[in-house]
């Protein structure tokens, strides 16, 4: 008796790949997108699109917060600055009004891509054990040194002193 064939087996297999590829193109395609992370400490880094924001914590030690951003903005920043700004900044054209000489000066700037440690001053003192602290991560930054300043929110950060 010889075997018969239905022809449904190579079909089958084309389906399951097909199905396999979509989920990874769903997935490749987030990476770059907004991202959020949180620690078991109840620390969260929210990140705008074009930006991560991982691994956000704060220490009480010295008042604060420590945290990894990367821009994938499609452009290298020659010059950056990083800064907390806390909830109750003011702002002006869009922009908070800090001091920027208290931010994280990202030495070589900031490429596309790469990921930086940052550690931002907290104003106003340390926080209160059991405590959090809330705001946002802003950078500054020039794509050609002495050129314009730029100025964009990156993430939104809560983070517990513990």
């Amino acid at each position: 008796m010889a075997n018969k064939r239905n022809g449904k087996g190579p079909i089958i297999a084309v389906a399951v790949l097909l199905v396999v590829l979509v989920l990874a193109v769903a997935y490749l395609s987030l990476a770059g997108h907004s991202a959020s992370h949180s620690t078991s400490t109840g620390s969260s880094c929210t990140a705008q699109q074009d930006f991560t924001c991982q691994s956000a914590s704060y220490s009480y030690s010295n008042g604060n917060i420590t945290l990894f951003v990367a821009q994938n903005t499609g452009s290298n920043w020659s010059v950056a600055t990083i800064i907390f700004v806390p909830g109750d900044a003011q702002y002006s054209g869009g922009v908070p009004v800090v001091s920027w000489s208290n931010g994280t000066v990202i030495n070589g700037g900031l490429a596309v891509g790469k990921t930086v440690m940052a550690e931002l001053r907290v104003p106003g003192g340390k926080i209160p054990v059991g405590s959090t602290v809330s705001g946002d991560i802003w950078a500054q930054y020039q794509l050609n040194a002495g050129g314009t300043f730029y100025y964009v929110k990156m993430a939104t950060v809560h983070a517990a002193s513990v």
